[in-house]
């Protein structure tokens, strides 16, 4: 059994509104920033719940506006990969009946804002309903889980609702379909904001790099690779063969390297800060010709 729409292209079109009592909004206008960051938000929003729950692709285009508190007219175009047994088994997971995949997107959509009205925001009580969900897989159940708590997804909801963190701006509409997919008011929007937890991961790399600069302390050590980069040395047989070496005698000299990546983050902050750390480093031995 498959749900009609895979396999095929179709398209749809959604009405993104915003209403309130700011005087931008009353004269049928809205501030760029402030647009143009929930307006990504959502399209990120949506191309994951496709993405990620249906397997399809979804391209949404601005097609027009007109007059309302502030409309924007969104064209979407929809490409199903192909038959997924998983799609029946996640429709019915967020308790949705659909005649096609076009129409799941819609109600997908729908529920997911509606359940985190429902949640003030935690969804891990209603995640925790996966591990006792039999229908899907466990594969489906790993897959789904993933992409609810994907930090990007949770982002884009979170830039989606952002105007409401305005004056003036008390509601955001998606209507789809000649009806109301659901609302989003002022008093909603504390349950999508998202705040980015501290966290720390690493990764290995193994690069050719020159070096550029060394730090008179000979602590920190700049470098050009795939990307230019400062790190700290640790390799003791490289420190020590060049301890007395000074910089500009090693400046361009190609090194084979391997080491980590270490990325924190502040709780609050979207931004990662890297630190590099070189475990292994030596001279690049040059390739020999033979004819």
């Amino acid at each position: 059994m498959k749900l009609p729409g895979i396999g095929e292209s179709s398209e749809e079109y959604f009405v993104l509104e915003f209403s309130g009592g700011s005087p931008v909004l009353s004269a049928h206008q809205i501030a760029i920033r402030e647009y143009a960051r929930s307006l990504a938000g959502y399209d990120f929003f949506v191309r994951h719940i496709a993405r990620e729950m249906l397997r399809t692709d979804v391209n949404i285009c601005v097609s027009a506006q007109k007059s309302g508190s502030y409309e924007s007219h969104l064209h979407a175009f929809i490409d199903t990969i192909g038959a997924v047994s998983s799609i029946l088994g996640i429709l019915s997971f967020f308790g949705v009946s659909a005649k096609s995949v076009r129409e799941a997107l819609s109600r997908l959509q729908a529920v997911i804002v509606r359940k985190y009205k429902h949640y003030s925001g935690d969804m891990q009580q209603y995640i925790a309903e996966l591990a006792e969900y039999s229908i899907l897989s466990d594969g489906d159940k790993d897959m789904l889980l993933k992409a609810l708590e994907n930090e990007p997804f949770l982002e884009a909801l979170d830039d989606f609702t952002s105007p409401l963190d305005s004056d003036g701006y008390d509601m955001i509409r998606v209507v789809g379909g000649g009806e109301e997919l659901f609302a989003v008011s002022k008093a909603d929007r504390q349950f999508f904001k998202f705040v980015p937890p501290a966290g720390e991961k690493t990764e290995d790399f193994e690069d050719t790099v020159e070096l550029l600069y060394i730090s008179p302390e000979l602590i920190k050590w700049k470098f050009k690779g795939q990307e230019t980069f400062w790190a700290d040395v640790l390799d003791v047989s490289f420190l020590e063969a060049t301890g007395n070496v000074r910089s500009t005698e090693l400046k361009g000299v190609k090194y084979d390297c391997q080491g980590r990546k270490v990325l924190r983050r502040k709780r609050g902050s979207k931004k990662w800060i890297s630190t590099y750390y070189i475990d292994k480093i030596e001279e690049r031995q040059q390739q020999m010709s033979v004819f």
